[in-house]
């Protein structure tokens, strides 16, 4: 639950500096990737909460 209270917070700022129009599109693609099962789907990782593979991220 903590995460998701950090992603719209940051969200929220990035929204205020960025002048987002479509707050609400924004937020909601924000919360998206961790509504998503299972995780390797959404998240690029070797395994739950590990260091991001941006290597994998970056070839997709």
């Amino acid at each position: 639950m903590l995460g998701t209270l950090v992603y719209l917070c940051l969200a929220k700022e990035y929204i205020r500096k960025h002048n987002v129009e479509k707050e609400k599109e924004f937020f909601e693609g924000t919360l998206y990737p961790d509504t998503v099962q299972p995780k390797k789907i959404s998240h690029y990782s070797s395994y739950w909460f590990s260091n991001t593979n941006l290597y994998q991220f970056l070839l997709k």
